[in-house]
């Protein structure tokens, strides 16, 4: 059993990591260098999350500078909706939340429709999807406007984030 005054601390917490994350806005014109942490600080785990997996997005840090030379991963905060773990989704690309509608699904990087949308500008005419690789970064970018709080010791998973398409999960 939970004592209430941890459940008191988590829930304080938790909320302060939701009031951070709200109101993103894109309005920065180049990544502040200082907010490209090194991948590891995170602890991957390629199990933390299943391929189609429900999720809530609590919040993310958007790239605010969207160019063709993709070279790090954006950092997301999501908890599982059937484990109601809290993990770090490592994004190749942009995550597009609304405040209205958080919740979503996460794509594994192994997933043959992410691999072709993270390796859009590599595909050629005869391109077999097999052949294709997740992305391999060294960078994560965490605008600490949006994630205020040090969530590395959270597991991490490297994958896509999309639309939560049916009702059920």
């Amino acid at each position: 059993m939970i004592k209430p005054h941890i459940l008191t601390l988590f829930l304080g917490l938790f909320s302060i990591l939701l009031y951070s994350c709200s109101n993103q806005k894109n309005d920065e014109k180049e990544i502040n260098p200082d907010h490209l942490i090194n991948i590891s600080e995170f602890k991957v785990d390629t199990i933390a999350l299943h391929d189609n997996e429900g999720i809530e997005v609590l919040c993310a840090s958007d790239r605010v500078f969207p160019t063709d030379d993709i070279n790090y991963f954006v950092q997301a905060v999501v908890v599982s909706l059937e484990t109601g773990d809290t993990v770090n989704v490592l994004v190749a690309g942009t995550i597009n939340i609304t405040e209205s509608n958080r919740l979503s699904r996460f794509v594994s990087s192994n997933n043959d429709i992410a691999k072709v949308l993270q390796n859009l500008n590599n595909i050629e005419d005869g391109t077999n999807v097999k052949d294709l690789e997740p992305p391999k970064f060294d960078k994560v970018y965490r605008n600490p406007e949006y994630i205020s709080l040090k969530t590395s010791h959270f597991p991490s998973i490297i994958g896509m984030i999309t639309e939560l398409q049916t009702p059920n999960i």
